[in-house]
């Protein structure tokens, strides 16, 4: 904090804060605690300041993009209106990929993203078919573009779960 306190124009010090915010706010979800939301609103005011103070920081959009997705579940568990909070992410995370095209993990970050709202939509019974199909593609980029990581075989397995594609799901687990 005192790094962004004496040079507020540093994006860096900004971002930092905000991954301290979604840790903590992350640590508090595993308690089952609506401290949550709390500790990921910060992160996202530090992430706002970090993008405000230079816009073409990837880690601050991409940072900023992967927290509210990861909030918008626990706001649902909590009761609140999770979509505006997926459109957010959905944005920061396209200014990621504006800013980095060829960064596979804000096409993975993008492709989680979609998962989550594909789940969310399922949840209230709402046909996911555009969510996915979304999420695939993002997926597919993301391995185009690195091959190897384990992160995008498995969240594109847990996709393919979730819409109850067995057999594609079991060849994606088994690839990861």
């Amino acid at each position: 904090k005192q790094a962004a306190d004496l040079d507020p124009a540093t994006a860096e010090a900004w971002t930092v804060l905000g991954l301290l915010g979604t840790a903590v706010g992350d640590w508090y979800v595993g308690l089952g605690d609506a401290e949550a939301l709390k500790q990921y609103a910060y992160g996202d005011l530090y992430f706002g300041k970090a993008c405000k103070a230079d816009p073409r920081s990837y880690e601050a959009f991409l940072a900023r993009g992967r927290m509210l997705s990861h909030a918008a579940p626990e706001m649902a568990r909590h009761g609140q209106k999770p979509d505006p909070h997926l459109a957010l992410s959905a944005k920061y995370l396209g200014t990621a990929l504006e800013i980095d095209p060829g960064a596979a993990e804000a096409w993975l970050a993008r492709a989680e993203l979609e998962r989550t709202g594909a789940a969310l939509l399922r949840a209230r019974g709402e046909d996911a078919a555009h969510q996915v199909g979304k999420a695939e593609a993002d997926y597919a980029k993301a391995l185009e573009l690195e091959p190897e990581p384990v992160e995008a075989r498995a969240g594109r397995g847990w996709l393919r779960f979730g819409a109850e594609r067995w057999a594609e799901a079991v060849a994606d687990f088994e690839a990861a």
